[in-house]
């Protein structure tokens, strides 16, 4: 191995990763979270856990862990919500590299931390990276892929949808926070901000996480209060009065008037015509 080849390795390795894992009630799904981040072949990686006091077994599967890996850092307490929680990792997270992985989902393979920690060390010029990852059911079994179309990323894009897929995405350590007013579109918000602040973002087409799609989960579920909330950011990137606008409104009102009537059958066309709309943006 040449010097230029050591002095790269000794880089990567000098590079703290921090990740960080919001749970409530998970322990059915933890474990797999838990293993996908401890048994990556990069092992300069902070975990911080924050558990919502847990009632199930997520406190003695995180604690199980916690005897062989000390780079878990445990954190039982109350939070206001998922982005709370998450605020709070942030505040405490010594990496200069920093994500976060919900307690339902995992990485797509035990190399993904290294290899984007060698991306970061190669292009300092870039400060977020995103790339693509799969759906899977509550099972583990694969849905679809999720391809990230990268002409969704700009503010035009931003202003109506969330372009990055939030498991398989990394970021230098900033000061910007997580808004806990958008229980369900949090995420969306945050990386608006962080592309409205000027920093550089990368794509990196390869495969980096799974997430689970369930109708217990907020994104699984899709009811009226998730949508009240996307008419509502939309209504603040674009206004009011906007034609892109009125169309999410009126989305957030079929949806309610289906939930509240019982026609489950207009919500299940509602969402294929947005599907269908969707794909051809």
């Amino acid at each position: 191995m040449g010097d230029a080849e050591t002095e790269k390795d000794i880089a990567v390795s000098g590079v703290l990763v921090t990740v960080i894992t919001p749970t409530y009630n998970q322990g059915e799904f933890i474990e797999e979270t838990i293993k996908s981040v401890v048994l990556q072949t990069y092992k300069n990686i902070e975990y911080i856990i924050i558990d919502n006091q847990s009632d199930d077994a997520t406190e003695q599967i995180i604690k199980r862990y916690m005897t062989q890996y000390p780079n878990i850092h445990y954190i039982r307490e109350k939070d206001s919500g998922q982005a709370d929680a998450l605020n709070k990792g942030f505040d405490l997270a010594k990496g200069s590299i920093v994500c976060w992985l919900n307690s339902d989902d995992y990485y797509f393979e035990n190399s993904v931390i290294e290899k984007i920690v060698k991306i970061f060390n190669e292009k300092e010029y870039i400060d977020v990276i995103y790339g693509n990852g799969y759906c899977c059911d509550k099972h583990g079994n694969i849905l679809y892929p999720h391809m990230i179309n990268t002409k969704h990323l700009s503010l035009k894009y931003l202003n109506i949808l969330c372009p990055i897929l939030q498991p398989s995405s990394f970021w230098r350590t900033n000061d910007t926070r997580l808004k806990n007013e958008y229980p369900y579109g949090f995420d969306w918000v945050f990386f608006r901000e962080l592309f409205i602040n000027g920093l550089k973002f990368f794509y990196f087409n390869e495969y980096l996480s799974i997430y689970r799609m369930y109708d217990s989960n907020k994104t699984g579920a899709d009811n009226w209060k998730r949508r009240k909330e996307l008419y509502s950011v939309v209504r603040n990137n674009l206004g009011k009065f906007n034609i892109i606008t009125f169309c999410f409104y009126i989305i957030y009102l079929f949806y309610w008037f289906s939930e509240k009537t019982g026609f489950s059958w207009l919500k299940s066309i509602l969402r294929k015509a947005i599907k269908l709309i969707g794909g051809k943006i």
